[in-house]
């Protein structure tokens, strides 16, 4: 078994190794851009094939949970399963990272600090949105209230640049 190495040689660059002979694809994600891929190249032997991802800026959304229902929640953190659908097309807004597709968002929220993580963030292109989404506790500091899996629905305008923060309540 070969084994592959991947070097990351600068911000935003990285050189990978020893790599077996086929078709291969990049993909890179950062907080405030778009995932994105390249295109197919083919390695057929000890060559050098250089790839270049460009990543679009991305418009973003925080989560919060309203002051009734943070007093429910006994726990150090929590999932928020999304459904977005883009309310210009009408079409569902899928989460993509090269072949990889799902119509489910993840965001992870942390109760317990700010929300900096790029996983505590949705990064979508401008535009505006329905989300429909689920929350679960994750993790706890203690027992765990009694909390329902929560769902709701919220609509948020996102811009290029801005945060949006989004207030998920249970009334």
């Amino acid at each position: 078994m070969r084994s592959t190495s991947i070097y990351i040689t600068a911000p935003g660059s990285a050189l990978c190794q020893e790599l077996p002979p086929r078709q291969y694809q990049a993909d890179a994600w950062a907080r405030r851009y778009l995932s994105s891929s390249s295109d197919y190249v083919a390695i057929r032997g000890n060559e050098t094939q250089q790839v270049t991802v460009a990543l679009q800026p991305a418009a973003m959304a925080a989560f919060e949970l309203s002051e009734s229902l943070r007093k429910r929640v006994d726990t150090d953190s929590m999932e928020i399963l999304c459904h977005i659908t883009d309310l210009a097309t009408g079409a569902g807004v899928p989460w993509v990272l090269g072949a990889y597709q799902s119509d489910e968002h993840g965001i992870v929220m942390s109760l317990r600090g700010p929300n900096t993580e790029p996983m505590s963030l949705l990064q979508l292109p401008q535009g505006r949105y329905r989300i429909d989404y689920k929350l679960r506790p994750l993790g706890t500091v203690g027992s765990i209230s009694q909390l329902p899996t929560l769902s709701g629905t919220a609509t948020v305008e996102l811009t290029i640049g801005q945060t949006s923060t989004l207030v998920l309540d249970n009334r």
